[in-house]
């Protein structure tokens, strides 16, 4: 049995890509990697396909505000399908 390698593809998600700016350098930026990875060897090139929010500032509270964090939110599925039907 033989050991096999495989190799996480910058995509943004995880904000490896926030330095560059312009888009179609991003992209291109992608591809070098995947066919570097792929010259190289590597026996499979993943991509995140998980959906992570937009990075912004945390924001400041207002004088007679308070910042509240969230760590986990729910809809009931009865919620849910009243808003699928609108």
């Amino acid at each position: 049995m033989s050991t096999k390698f495989g190799v996480a593809l910058p995509q943004g998600t995880l904000m490896e890509l926030a330095g560059i700016k312009d888009p179609v350098e991003a992209y291109e930026t992608m591809t070098r990697v995947a066919l570097t990875a792929e010259e190289t060897g590597f026996d499979s090139l993943w991509l995140s396909d998980a959906l992570w929010p937009e990075q912004k500032p945390r924001p400041e509270p207002q004088a007679g505000e308070v910042l509240l964090s969230v760590h986990a939110a729910g809809v009931n599925p009865v919620d849910w399908r009243h808003t699928q039907a609108c």
